[in-house]
């Protein structure tokens, strides 16, 4: 037993309760998907993979050439496949079936909602797992303690003349003073407050230099006071300075780094010489939107792709820094023969977006201003 112990507000006891044996396995698969598809197309289908099965059954050695070939699972194709070890929680009934109640090198088809799956067991294990039963009890201030704060509020904005006051004042107190830079008409949240909405409607009703009453908002007195209003239209330029200087000082960085890095061939040493290590991306693929290290460079991964083989592109002004990239290998995508999944999707979403779209349309044609920020 572990505990009393504090977790954020909340204080835990926590005691083990069992020490369980979870059965896991290791399989790869081929998909071979039947979402959308006619029941003739499903039977030809079924036929194929009784075809791929038999080939892999005959030759497991072919097996990654038929998942790079067949699969239609995106998230196991770079892997060979593969799925890593899982429980019997994770899968579809079928799948699992398949790879827990086979024998590990048992291939055999699965049928499953999104088509069949070839499955070789390539191994099954038992994992060790420790099961806890937690009791746990939230850390609240008592009344008193509520009221007590509550006249420290409102003795505070007895005080409060104008901005700087306001910032003096609860500098001294030591209370947490947080800037909230954007308050639109649709938004009903503040960040850090639970359900705010007295807060959210007095700033819409406020005027500049106004302060509020005090709010009680979950655990939480609030004093606020409005600092400005953006009216709608284009920005004035003391409104989005700081945001253009920012974005100016980055675009001085880049065109600093880029000439630093301007002709340089060998991306290794080309690495020491800024001190970074050079990363190595492996079956990326077109449609990514980051680079290795998590940085997200959309634009960037375009011009990436356009690179020949073995080529060491010119310094790349992205989003999030400067790049020189090396093509080693660029593989490109099979023919596409069958596009009726892909077309679902899209219709699909589509189909979502028609009802809140056509919404707006109607809200704009007919001029309707949404004000009930002012209200509630």
């Amino acid at each position: 037993m572990v505990g009393p112990y504090r977790d954020g507000e909340t204080w835990k006891l926590v005691k083990v309760s069992e020490l369980a044996k979870v059965e896991e396995a290791r399989v790869r698969h081929i998909l071979l998907s039947t979402q959308g598809k006619s029941p003739e197309e499903t039977d030809k289908i079924k036929q194929r993979a009784d075809s791929i099965l038999a080939v892999v059954k005959k030759n497991k050695g072919q097996f990654d050439a038929m998942v790079t070939k067949y699969t239609e699972d995106p998230g196991s194709k770079s892997t060979g496949g593969v799925y890593e070890w899982f429980d019997r929680n994770r899968m579809v009934a079928e799948f699992t079936a398949a790879s827990f109640d086979e024998p590990v090198g048992a291939t055999t088809i699965a049928k499953t909602t999104y088509g069949f799956h070839i499955v070789e067991v390539l191994g099954q294990r038992d994992r060790d797992e420790r099961r806890i039963v937690t009791v746990d009890r939230k850390a609240r201030p008592s009344g008193d303690t509520f009221k007590k704060r509550f006249r420290e509020a409102n003795a505070f904005r007895t005080n409060i003349s104008d901005s700087a006051a306001f910032h003096a004042a609860a500098k001294e107190k030591g209370v947490e003073l947080k800037n909230v830079p954007e308050l639109r008409a649709d938004m009903r949240y503040v960040p850090g407050l639970q359900e705010p909405y007295q807060l959210i409607t007095w700033a819409h009703n406020a005027k500049v230099g106004d302060l509020s009453i005090v709010f009680t908002i979950g655990d939480n007195h609030v004093v606020a006071m409005l600092t400005g209003i953006k009216e709608e239209g284009a920005p004035d330029l003391e409104s989005v300075r700081a945001k253009f200087t920012a974005e100016a000082l980055k675009q001085k960085k880049a065109e600093a780094w880029m000439k630093n890095m301007e002709g340089k061939t060998d991306l290794s040493v080309l690495g020491t010489e800024l001190g970074v290590s050079v990363s190595t991306a492996t079956d990326m693929a077109f449609s990514a939107s980051s680079l290795p290290g998590g940085y997200s460079e959309t634009d960037l991964v375009g011009t990436i792709f356009s690179l020949p083989d073995g080529v060491v592109s010119k310094p790349l002004k992205g989003d999030q820094g400067v790049y020189v990239v090396q093509m080693t290998t660029n593989t490109p995508a099979p023919e596409v023969t069958d596009v009726s999944a892909e077309k679902l999707s899209l219709k699909q979403k589509i189909e979502g977006q028609v009802e809140s779209r056509m919404f707006s349309a109607l809200k704009e044609a007919a001029g309707v201003k949404d004000e009930r920020a002012k209200h509630f």
